[in-house]
């Protein structure tokens, strides 16, 4: 019986997320990262339902992989076909086509000459699917649409609701259950989905709790002075509701006498070559799941620690950085500037670690050498930063660029800080 390996992958992530204003950008940021999140795991969920997977322990089984904006599935025939194939991709591009993003589906035939020549043959096949997005509705690309914002009719710009939706649920910390969304995704009502599978829960962002509101009232007590610079504070100080950048970047100012948010951004090196050898769909599947264990679970171990900054401050790093999208294999944080540069050392550690037991672990033969990260991070004027700039300079009226080498590789382990100030014209 033949067998195939489907990847499904969302195309024009970083566009989507950071195509947004700085006013907002706290509510909407990671709704937008949800969204992304939600394409794929809805997506998985629409096509074991089409090949009438239904029992749990199997539908665990054919999805090898779910994160960072991929997916990976193992199908069989008769379920699955190229016609099979197209009519899905069809499906996605019509429910995606006012989107500004895009699910794209390829597939490979497992062959008997080894896993690591199927993942090449994946490799290519969506690359080559890349360049033609949303080709199965073609003839829809220049028709003019309702956006879906106006009124609840129709499912045209129905990313709108749904980020609308989410922007309120994750900043307010509301129950899903509590709302109206109006909005669905591939057939699914997404309140209802998230409800039912309590997704809310796993989120993590800096919330406002007792102790907080109470230290930021006793410093301001001991504190009387008026702050120098006015700050975009739009989420209001309660408990349970977001902490938002203009909070972060005050609490910053408070440790260090600046407040400037920080941004960090990393990835594994050479993810996809690592993958390239390996000798099975089962290792590959292994290294998969353990990639996402870090990213999920660690991560948020990190968040929940107290880290000390460059000052000697003592710093609670839930209350101080935002993690805006945390993959299979890279992630994204905002946060109070001190804060983001000690997680990053945090990470470094952490991911230290990780890397030296696949080495030592038999179970992934072709982990030869540590897998490393590489990380770049900016420091931003929270009042000026414009994350809709596709350059990332728009709108930043001051930053300094901080440059991370090899980051998690033995022996490097070093932040790189070019003492420069970009503008809008850059250097």
């Amino acid at each position: 019986m033949a067998r195939y390996l489907i990847k499904g992958d969302v195309s024009g992530i970083q566009e989507f997320i950071f195509n947004v204003p700085s006013k907002g950008a706290a509510r909407e940021l990671k709704a937008r990262s949800f969204y992304v999140s939600l394409i794929t795991t809805l997506a998985v969920e629409y096509i074991l339902d089409e090949i009438n997977c239904i029992n749990p322990d199997e539908r665990n089984k054919r999805l090898f992989f779910n994160g960072g904006g991929n997916f990976f599935l193992l199908l069989e025939e008769p379920e699955f076909s190229q016609d099979v194939m197209i009519r899905w991709q069809s499906f996605f591009d019509a429910e995606l086509i006012n989107d500004e993003i895009s699910l794209i589906l390829s597939y490979v035939k497992l062959s008997e000459d080894g896993f690591s020549e199927d993942w090449r043959q994946l490799r290519l096949e969506g690359n080559r699917n890349k360049l033609t997005p949303l080709s199965t509705q073609f003839d829809q690309l220049f028709t003019p649409y309702n956006d879906g914002h106006a009124d609840g009719n129709g499912s045209t710009g129905h990313w709108k609701r749904t980020v609308a939706f989410l922007s309120k649920s994750l900043t307010q910390k509301n129950s899903f259950k509590e709302m109206e969304s109006g909005a669905s995704l591939f057939g699914r009502d997404v309140a209802a989905y998230l409800t039912e599978n309590n997704m809310l829960e796993g989120i993590f962002l800096p919330q406002w709790d007792q102790p907080l509101m109470e230290a930021v009232e006793a410093h301001k007590a001991d504190n009387p002075k008026p702050e120098a610079r006015d700050t975009n504070k739009e989420i209001e100080p309660k408990e349970g509701n977001v902490i938002d950048f203009g909070h972060l970047a005050e609490f910053a100012q408070w440790r260090t006498g600046t407040d400037l948010i920080g941004v960090l951004k990393m990835d594994i090196d050479d993810l996809s070559r690592l993958f390239g050898t390996e000798k099975s769909e089962t290792e590959f599947a292994l290294l998969s799941e353990q990639l996402q264990m870090f990213f999920e679970r660690e991560i948020k171990r990190l968040l929940s620690e107290e880290a000390s900054d460059l000052f000697g401050e003592t710093i609670e790093f839930k209350h101080n950085i935002y993690p805006v999208f945390v993959g299979g294999d890279d992630c994204f944080f905002i946060g109070a500037w001190d804060a983001i540069l000690a997680f990053a050392s945090q990470m470094n550690s952490a991911f230290r670690v990780f890397a030296e037991s696949l080495v030592n672990d038999p179970s992934f033969k072709s982990v030869t050498e540590p897998l490393t990260l590489s990380a770049g991070i900016i420091l931003i004027d929270h009042q000026n930063s414009d994350f809709s700039s596709k350059d990332g300079k728009g709108g930043h009226r001051t930053v300094l660029m901080v440059n991370v080498d090899n980051f998690g590789k033995g022996g490097v382990n070093q932040i790189k800080i070019n003492c420069g100030v970009v503008d809008n014209n850059g250097l």
